[in-house]
């Protein structure tokens, strides 16, 4: 079950930043439709509320969350997790939904820095920016 939410909420992390991965790449407008709706059809596979349930779960084992955070971050997640979404299924161009993705989820941060330790946060960070280099390398 661990696994499974990992692997869940690795791939919702990994297409928020899929538009950095395409910009970077400068991929062909084909290839972009492509990932576009493929993104659209894993995001209607599940609702953004269990996107953010299954999202808070893997935090809270990877951020050893107490209850309290966790509820937190669950909150935050509904919060910002509609705005993710909008942003990547929008019909902007990459460098645009990369810039609009950008400052939501510095949003997002900011928003879970308050919560988090200093620690947890760092941690956090770590994964996140290794998600990141995953992406670029592909």
């Amino acid at each position: 079950m661990k696994s499974v939410l990992k692997i869940i909420c690795i791939l919702t992390l990994i297409t928020s930043f899929l538009p950095l991965a395409a910009c970077a790449n400068k991929t062909k407008t084909a290839e972009a439709d492509a990932q576009k709706s493929a993104l659209s059809q894993k995001l209607k596979d599940f609702t953004s509320s269990e996107r953010a349930e299954k999202s808070t779960k893997y935090m809270t084992l990877l951020l050893d969350l107490t209850k309290d955070q966790s509820e937190q971050v669950y909150d935050i997640n509904v919060q910002y997790n509609p705005k993710i979404e909008n942003v990547l299924v929008s019909d902007k161009r990459s460098f645009s939904k990369a810039r609009s993705l950008k400052k939501v989820m510095k949003e997002k941060d900011a928003a879970l820095q308050k919560v988090l330790t200093g620690q947890q946060y760092d941690k956090y960070t770590q994964a996140k920016e290794l998600l990141i280099e995953e992406i670029k390398n592909r």
